[in-house]
């Protein structure tokens, strides 16, 4: 019958339904891990120097270092920078910082008190903490920029951390946290990029990000309370946070390391019976290398999560070696990222995995959309090359103080990473560059990937790397820098025989260079800014004959 008489009806069930009491705070990272806390209080959450964490002892030191946070003064928003090595106490000033509103700046061990300097001069911490050994570079990088930061110096009798729980021993707990402390887009992380050139960027990330890259990883992963990760990266890299979260939200355990060694890190997996660990090239060649590999006991090691956009062949090599060492189905995952859009814009993931797609980086995870641009910030053809360009909640709020950056990073609503993509036949996402490296020769583009795929087909090949050489006649030529395998002869005349059938003319080296080794950054990656130092000496560099832009 239709309604003919009396008031409209309300519309929509938000309007039709009481609310006796006032919606709970938004949910921050800390809390998922303190629902941890009372499900399995007794499991343990971190493994570091000084033994075994359960859920319940960190949701314990959380909450005492958010309340020494509020006793010491730091306000929802305000920077606390820590420079420290990867181990409980950091994790949970990490979570304290989330759960009180507080701003995490993780800091650089690596750095002088000049380079220090910079990032502290840029985030103006109102608190800053370090162990013994590192407050005095520490205190030298804050004078020089002038900041009134306090700072938390460990010492023998007490650690950094230590004096923070010290500082709000007396107050009454304030519960789980500040009610609209902290929203869902509210700044929970300070990372600095591209630091190596100019002047480094600071990548502001929120709560929302937190959880959400966490979310969508665990997810796409199928982490398990079981599951144990070997976690050696940095804290000052979004890495080092972004795979550890998965395991704090899952349930599981992560065993903390303070400095990558692969003896340590075999004995470690042996001894705590880890099951994941993620890995680029460098970390896998020296636990390949490393003597220690031959009697260690890698039974309880499952999942192997790899990123690296090199041609290099050491996650089959890895995987044989592992599976020697009583490893069983070892699940292998390629990870794509950036400190700017999440360490999980997509993933290979080990379904899809193949011995012919390793290299390619697979699919979204859930809850990240990805479209491949054009110039004109339009959707490239099913199989052409484009910008990889990211939407979610995993990117980050915006570059801090940097307004022409951050509208830069996200013209036409998307966040650029800078990374040219293609899908292939399968729908798998490939990365095949970087717009910056991309080599312009005889008014072709040549992705430096693609060729270097090409030249790590040959079997005597075990490392490559291709970049562009300045031509007055060409703008650039194409250059390569080759790893032979042991024993070899191969000659740069039987590499373009071999790459002939592979690539058009324009894209074959004109000179290819021999070397032991291709220099790499500290996470891995072909530090291509080193490349050209190596063809200095040309009479050490072979001329590719009948190679032809």
């Amino acid at each position: 019958m239709p309604h003919t008489a009396g008031a409209a009806p309300a519309r929509g069930i938000a309007a039709r339904v009481a609310r006796p009491r006032p919606a709970p705070p938004p949910s921050t990272l800390a809390d998922l891990v303190a629902a941890q806390a009372r499900w399995r209080p007794g499991h343990t959450a971190l493994v570091d120097e000084a033994g075994e964490h359960t859920y319940g002892a960190l949701h314990r030191r959380v909450t005492e270092l958010a309340e020494g946070l509020r006793a010491l003064g730091v306000l929802p928003g305000d920077p606390v920078a820590v420079a420290d090595d990867p181990c409980a106490d950091m994790v949970a000033l990490y979570l304290a910082t989330a759960l009180t509103g507080a701003v995490l700046v993780p800091l650089n061990t690596r750095l002088t008190e000049g380079e220090l300097a910079v990032p502290l001069g840029m985030a103006r911490p109102v608190l800053a903490a370090a162990p013994a050994d590192r407050a005095a570079v520490l205190s030298r990088a804050l004078d020089r920029c002038g900041t009134d930061t306090v700072l938390l110096a460990g010492g023998p009798e007490s650690s950094w951390a230590d004096r923070i729980a010290a500082a709000g021993a007396d107050r009454a707990p304030s519960g789980t946290g500040d009610a609209g402390a902290a929203g869902p887009e509210s700044p929970h992380l300070l990372l600095f990029t591209s630091g190596t050139t100019g002047a480094p960027k600071a990548a502001v990330l929120s709560q929302r990000r937190s959880i959400g890259d966490a979310f969508g990883a665990a997810l796409a992963s199928g982490v398990r309370p079981d599951d144990r990760l070997l976690a050696y990266q940095p804290l000052y890299h979004t890495g080092g946070w972004d795979f550890l979260k998965q395991y704090l939200l899952a349930g599981g355990s992560a065993v903390l390391m303070r400095k990558f060694d692969p003896d340590t890190a075999l004995d470690l997996i042996e001894r705590h019976r880890c099951t994941s660990l993620f890995a680029v090239p460098l970390v896998l060649a020296r636990l390949l290398g490393s003597p220690r590999l031959a009697r260690t006991d890698l039974s309880s090691f499952r999942r192997l999560m790899y990123a690296s956009y090199e041609p290099s062949r050491l996650i089959p090599r890895a995987v044989a070696a592992f599976e020697e060492r009583g490893a069983r189905g070892v699940r292998l995952e390629h990870v794509y990222g950036q400190t700017e859009a999440g360490s999980f814009i997509t993933t290979l993931r080990p379904e899809d995995a193949r011995p012919d797609n390793l290299d390619a980086v697979g699919t979204p995870v859930p809850g990240v959309t990805v479209a491949l641009l054009d110039p004109e910030q339009r959707q490239v053809a099913e199989g052409e090359t484009g910008e990889v360009c990211v939407r979610g909640e995993t990117v980050m709020l915006g570059y801090l103080d940097n307004p022409g950056a951050t509208a830069a990073a996200f013209e036409g609503g998307w966040l650029h990473t800078g990374d040219l993509g293609r899908r292939d036949a399968d729908g798998q996402l490939r990365i095949v560059g970087r717009l910056k490296d991309m080599v312009r020769t005889a008014g072709e583009n040549v992705f430096p990937k693609e060729v270097e795929s090409a030249l790590v087909e040959h079997p005597e090949v075990l490392d490559c790397a291709v970049f562009g050489t300045p031509d007055d006649e060409w703008d650039e030529r194409v250059a390569a820098v080759v790893v032979r395998a042991p024993g070899s002869a191969l000659t740069a005349e039987s590499l373009v025989t071999h790459l002939r059938p592979r690539l058009a003319g324009f894209k074959l080296p004109r000179t290819v260079r021999f070397v032991t080794a291709i220099p790499k950054t500290p996470a891995g990656k072909t530090d291509r800014k080193a490349l050209p130092a190596l063809l200095a000496a040309p009479a050490d560099a072979e001329p590719a004959r009948g190679a032809t832009p």
